[in-house]
């Protein structure tokens, strides 16, 4: 899910881009061959309580503001 939300979003922001590519017309298969010409790395990682992290901040603390089985607030 979340790889076919970063391409969505990549397609949206290259878009711009990659129409100046298209002598013809604007057309999203531009886009994709363009993505897929690139190597995608992904920078995620784990985040939970005593993660290591700046001195300067707080120790992260996790609030459920919505879960999708109880609705709002658990």
């Amino acid at each position: 899910m979340r790889a076919k939300l970063l391409c969505v979003v990549l397609v949206v922001l290259l878009g711009v881009s990659v129409n100046g590519f298209a002598a013809d017309s604007p057309s999203l298969w531009n886009v994709v061959k363009e993505l897929q010409s690139k190597k995608f790395v992904d920078l995620t990682h784990a985040f939970y309580p005593g993660i290591p992290h700046w001195p300067g901040f707080d120790n992260e603390k996790v609030v459920t503001t919505y879960h999708y089985d109880k609705g709002k607030g658990t």
